[in-house]
């Protein structure tokens, strides 16, 4: 093949094109990543009910509730701050971030899990633990408009049910790490681990 002259002729222009060719493109192929910075969560808040026995931390920017006129502790709602609360209640769908709720029963977590089933869930179960308690996840959730629901023994042998909305999967992973089941001797309670550490405390004891 014959390439004309003005194609092989070396000019001053060509040579700065290829220059600046030459310097130009590694930095447009191979861009500079930045590595991954870990997740603040130094002001993160901390939800601790003492008479079920259980802890854990949540974001700053959610808040939580009881059901209205319910006046028990055995459930409660978190919701994004600046957002008005609305209950997955009698098959309406709600807004919560989270919800937990503690059924007072001594039956293993398989026993529930068979009656689960029974009642008709066709969902698919998974073992996992929490704070090295063996717990199941259900995917899709059990409660209306739930993503996926948690169930883990405490230490008083009650069933705390965690229903679980619009989190993303990287939030939920890091509540689900601070999760901490509490002794009713104060002396057992496993501290916070460092860089794990809340600006507020709950007690809804």
């Amino acid at each position: 093949m014959q390439f004309s002259k003005s194609f092989t002729t070396v000019t001053p222009f060509s040579k700065f094109l290829a220059l600046f060719l030459f310097v130009l493109f590694p930095l447009v192929i191979s861009p500079t990543t930045s590595p991954a910075q870990p997740d603040d969560m130094s002001n993160w808040k901390t939800y601790r009910n003492k008479e079920y026995e259980f802890e854990f931390q949540y974001p700053n920017n959610w808040f939580f509730q009881g059901p209205p006129n319910w006046s028990d502790k055995k459930t409660v709602h978190f919701f994004a701050v600046g957002t008005t609360p609305e209950y997955a209640l009698g098959g309406h769908s709600g807004n919560e971030l989270l919800t937990l709720y503690v059924v007072l029963n001594e039956q293993s977590l398989e026993k529930y899990r068979e009656e689960l089933l029974q009642s008709g869930y066709e969902g698919k179960f998974s073992s996992i633990q929490i704070d090295n308690k063996p717990a199941i996840k259900a995917t899709p959730g059990i409660i209306t408009g739930s993503e996926s629901d948690y169930y883990v023994t405490t230490n008083s042998n009650n069933l705390l049910h965690l229903s679980i909305g619009a989190i993303d999967q990287k939030s939920l992973d890091q509540i689900l790490s601070t999760f901490r089941f509490l002794d009713n001797n104060p002396t057992s309670i496993t501290p916070i681990q460092q860089g794990h550490q809340c600006s507020v405390y709950y007690d809804v004891n």
